[in-house]
């Protein structure tokens, strides 16, 4: 994933409930964690306006590219 990336997740769903899927965009990257491990980081505005940051690999796992940015 890299910064202009158009992401999903599809949340859990409850009986009864609709179709749990957010879309977001990658808005930033950044470098955290101790000297000799750093980490890449991305932040991600979701379309309800909360934004999240979280490591790559967590958001990986999470998260499917639904459109590359160029």
């Amino acid at each position: 994933m890299k910064v202009g990336d158009l992401v999903s997740w599809q949340k859990p769903r409850r009986k009864g409930e609709r179709d749990g899927k957010v879309y977001g965009l990658v808005i930033s990257t950044d470098m955290m964690g101790q000297l000799g491990e750093k980490r890449l980081w991305l932040v991600v505005k979701w379309f309800n306006g909360k934004t999240e940051r979280a490591p790559e690999w967590l958001l990986a796992s999470r998260v499917k590219v639904i459109s590359e940015a160029n």
